[in-house]
């Protein structure tokens, strides 16, 4: 729609005309994004159906025995996941079990502890325990005391000695004035 078109309606006022005019592009504009949306949709549509009857075509084209393959592998590929994910959660298990049970022997160092604990034929049972552990953690601790219990066993800090000499400081000696009036204490007198 234009300008002269709106004349020969009948429509001779200018600002008529334009206001027309713009209102008749806004919705023009309003349905162009919707055909726009529109056919958008419709080649996402015909591009999801090319792929489904693609997939389609490649499963008739196989035979019973490909897709029975096919469905054998993608079976035992989940199996194998399952038994991997299994077996992580088994031995994070286990391994929480160990640890907290050398947490409670007191253990001061959690790693080394566990190197000092024998696990040869240790495992999760069924009921999500490990049979023999307390067992072992005690003959840990037996074996090598040293390794746990409180920290009042902890070596004591080294003693810092200072020797001096059995001469007295020399007078106005200007380290030992330092060393005393940052001890707070009182000048030598002479």
């Amino acid at each position: 729609m234009n300008a002269d078109e709106l004349k020969q309606l009948g429509i001779t006022d200018d600002e008529v005309i334009k206001k027309v005019i713009v209102s008749h592009g806004k919705d023009i504009e309003s349905y162009k994004g919707k055909v726009d949306e529109l056919t958008n949709k419709a080649t996402d549509l015909e591009s999801k159906y090319t792929q489904t009857t693609e997939q389609l075509k490649a499963f008739q084209e196989m035979k019973p025995e490909e897709l029975q393959a096919a469905v054998k592998d993608l079976q035992s590929k989940y199996e194998q996941a399952q038994a991997e994910k299994s077996n992580a959660i088994n031995q994070l298990k286990y391994d929480t079990l160990v640890e907290n049970a050398l947490r409670d022997a007191k253990a001061r160092n959690l790693k080394a502890a566990r190197a000092m604990l024998d696990e040869k034929d240790l495992k999760l049972d069924e009921s999500g325990t490990v049979a023999g552990l307390e067992d072992r953690v005690k003959k840990a601790v037996s074996e090598n005391s040293w390794a746990f219990g409180e920290s009042e066993n902890k070596p004591k800090p080294p003693r810092v000695v200072i020797k001096t000499t059995s001469q007295p400081p020399a007078p106005g000696d200007k380290t030992v004035a330092d060393l005393r009036a940052g001890a707070g204490l009182p000048p030598l007198r002479d």
